[in-house]
């Protein structure tokens, strides 16, 4: 899809999920529906009103000013990941190192 209106459609359908959960759901590999039965679900793997509950819970924690006041230590977690880097690093490399310490410390 890619017109903004099916889009929207798609989104307010409820025959569509991202909840890997639901009956229906496509299985992309043998055993994911097992796999994912026992784990608890995440807030993108959520349809409403379960989604809406959670993030209306938590909302305010994302919001303009509480980022604006994280932005000190993003920047500083941030400064230091790329200090840490080899002048010669590659690209690549720097995202598959430090994105997911980055995502950590946050």
């Amino acid at each position: 899809m890619t017109r903004y209106a099916d889009v929207r459609a798609a989104l307010a359908d409820p025959r569509f999920s991202a909840d890997l959960r639901r009956d229906g759901y496509p299985v992309l590999a043998p055993g994911q529906r097992e796999a994912v039965a026992g784990m608890p679900p995440t807030m993108a793997g959520m349809d409403a009103p379960e989604h809406t509950v959670i993030r209306r819970r938590i909302q305010e924690e994302f919001g303009t000013r509480r980022v604006r006041a994280m932005e000190p230590d993003i920047q500083r977690i941030v400064d230091a990941a790329f200090d840490a880097i080899e002048p010669r690093t590659v690209a690549r490399s720097i995202w598959s190192r430090h994105s997911r310490c980055l995502s950590r410390r946050l």
